[in-house]
């Protein structure tokens, strides 16, 4: 026997399902006008239970749901592009190439290749493909939804510390960290910890000669990009205006 359980929509879209179920709404667009006075002849039907009834309204649950409840907010990394006058994808031109390709709510921070948008499935692919296709060259996608990076946020062990002393690299696969080599060319002011995929590097002294990092996919053993936590911060923000 089919239970209430059995009928089951995102919470977000609870307020809306309540509506439909008591047959206060709403038919967006020109019908609207048509259909408020129609629905207002059609009282809820009697000796229904809730389920039935509300299996009776799913058509009309789904065309406002559909569309919609399948877009998810993923966050973008592009590695090695707009270095030394290489691999340039300009943000501006990026946005509304994906703009034209049904990406929604995009939003980019800065050069290095850093997206928030959203898409109905994990878009790795398809930009990878717009970009090669665009701008003539492979560039390496990484792509975390929202709970994959805020887990980053959270996990990372170096809180206190500045924005710029803290790095997080984040890899295209499992990382398969060489400790030898890790042990052998950090400095003595560089900590690190892997967590959860992340690679967390916490250098005070700066990057810009850093041996660790410059041979971090050495140290890591996979493809990886490094952003550091003012830029983490950064995205958190565009996540939560998305």
């Amino acid at each position: 026997m089919v239970g209430e359980s059995a009928v089951f929509f995102p919470r977000k879209y609870w307020a809306a399902a309540s509506q439909i179920m008591a047959g206060k709404v709403l038919v967006v667009g020109p019908e609207r006008a048509n259909h408020n006075q129609a629905r207002q002849a059609r009282p809820t039907p009697s000796g229904l239970g809730w389920t039935a009834y509300a299996l009776l309204r799913l058509p009309l649950l789904a065309a406002l749901c559909i569309g919609k409840q399948m877009m998810k907010t993923y966050i973008v990394l592009l590695r090695g592009i707009n270095v030394g006058g290489k691999n340039l994808v300009p943000m501006k031109e990026l946005k509304v190439l994906l703009e034209d390709n049904k990406f929604e709510s995009v939003a980019t921070y800065i050069q290095s290749g850093n997206i928030v948008l959203k898409y109905e499935k994990s878009p790795e692919i398809e930009i990878e493909t717009l970009i090669q296709t665009t701008f003539g060259f492979s560039a390496e996608v990484m792509v975390l939804d929202e709970e994959e990076f805020y887990s980053s946020v959270s996990n990372n062990p170096f809180q206190d510390q500045e924005g710029k002393e803290v790095h997080f690299y984040y890899c295209k696969e499992r990382p398969k960290i060489n400790k030898i080599k890790l042990e052998e060319i950090a400095s003595q002011t560089e900590q690190y910890e892997l967590i959860d995929g992340v690679f967390y590097l916490s250098a005070p002294d700066g990057i810009g000669r850093s041996k660790l990092v410059a041979n971090i996919e050495a140290c890591l053993g996979v493809t990886a990009t490094g952003r550091n936590l003012n830029t983490v911060r950064k995205l958190s923000e565009m996540i939560e205006n998305a």
